[in-house]
């Protein structure tokens, strides 16, 4: 017997041959692309001395040495150096610095870290000594983990044996709080642990820590023989970490899913019954 669909029949078949991919098992879910930089260095010098006469003088060094890394993959990367000289205005021994970063599935970790030996500035107005600094070890570090939904910050500075002329004796070792300024006086300003938190928990999020900074500003100094007025600053140990936002999965979206399922169930059933009643 020859069997004559009905065209409801006929259309529910089209329904299911033509919507094969609505029927087939959701695509799998796709990751955010999350970017981590991170960065550090031993010392940085950038100043510029304006004398009574002449022209204006620019004294910088560094970044040195200096260790980066960038990108959505896990890195390390590591440098150092024997020392840093700058004529008789900064002296250092041994520079370490490092950056890594790290993924793993919905979380990201990145990280800087900078370790200064044998600190020792010094500047001078003629025979007068303006600043007089050294330090045994200067340690900064930044990170930021990502994970639980935001991403969070840690950072700090760990010194020894820090002396600064004019200053009451430091102890063996201090871990100086965020921003700790020791001394603002007369155009020169000391900063233990400058930090910069910018962004949100949200992301992007970054954050700085300067070891110590050193800053100045129409400081009367003699350089090289030049005597004038000294501005700019001196940072050693500075560590740099960033997340551009948080790893996620993103799954497809529920209304897509359930358009599928309704719509292979419903042209199924229908088809079903269409048989079942020319059958009888």
């Amino acid at each position: 017997m020859r069997l004559n669909l009905s065209r409801s029949t006929r259309s529910a078949t089209w329904l299911v041959l033509s919507l094969p991919i609505l029927c087939l098992t959701p695509r799998a879910a796709h990751a955010v692309p999350v970017t981590a930089t991170s960065t550090a260095s031993g010392e940085q010098v950038s100043l510029t001395l304006t004398p009574i006469v002449g022209t204006v003088a620019t004294i910088s060094s560094g970044p040195l040495p200096v260790a980066t890394g960038s990108g959505s993959t896990g890195y390390s990367f590591a440098n150092s150096a024997l020392s840093a000289s700058l004529g008789g205005l900064l002296s250092t021994g041994i520079l370490d610095v490092g950056a890594d970063a790290t993924f793993a599935g919905s979380g990201a970790a990145v990280s800087a870290v900078a370790t200064v030996n044998g600190v020792d500035i010094g500047i001078l107005n003629g025979l007068l000594n303006v600043l007089g600094l050294s330090a045994a070890t200067v340690q900064s570090n930044a990170g930021l983990t990502a994970g639980g939904g935001s991403i969070s910050a840690r950072g700090g500075t760990t010194i020894e044996g820090l002396s600064v002329a004019g200053l009451a004796p430091f102890g063996a070792m201090i871990i100086p709080g965020v921003n700790d300024v020791i001394l603002n006086l007369l155009g020169i300003t000391i900063t233990l642990n400058k930090e910069t938190l910018t962004g949100s928990a949200g992301g992007p999020r970054s954050l700085a820590v300067n070891g110590i900074d050193v800053s100045f500003n129409n400081v009367a100094a003699t350089l090289n023989g030049k005597t004038g007025l000294l501005n700019g600053t001196i940072d050693i140990a500075n560590s740099y970490a960033f997340l551009s936002g948080i790893p996620t999965s993103v799954p497809e979206p529920a209304s897509l899913a359930m358009l599928a399922g309704g719509l292979c169930a419903m042209s199924g059933l229908k088809l079903t019954r269409k048989r079942a009643a020319v059958r009888h």
